[in-house]
């Protein structure tokens, strides 16, 4: 099977703001799940609003729903 990545790995790994911080999670496993874990536990302690109390504009929502296979990059 072959492999792929979103254009946005690629982008963040050319760009020179975020090349240091891509270069250190691909040589430092434990580096990056210690990064992962922690965002990770934010993120799922931060209470989602759903339904009626929760929103999504439509632009996200087209954004969304039209993520195709343009936007993965063959490696």
């Amino acid at each position: 099977m072959g492999k792929a990545l979103f254009g946005i790995d690629s982008t963040i790994a050319r760009d020179p703001l975020t090349n240091p911080i891509v270069t250190r999670f691909a040589t430092d496993q434990d580096y990056f799940f210690k990064v992962f874990s922690s965002a990770f536990v934010k993120l799922s302690s931060t209470k989602v609003l759903t339904a009626k109390e929760g929103e999504m504009s439509t632009r996200h929502a087209v954004a969304l729903a039209f993520v195709s296979r343009s936007d993965i990059v063959s490696r």
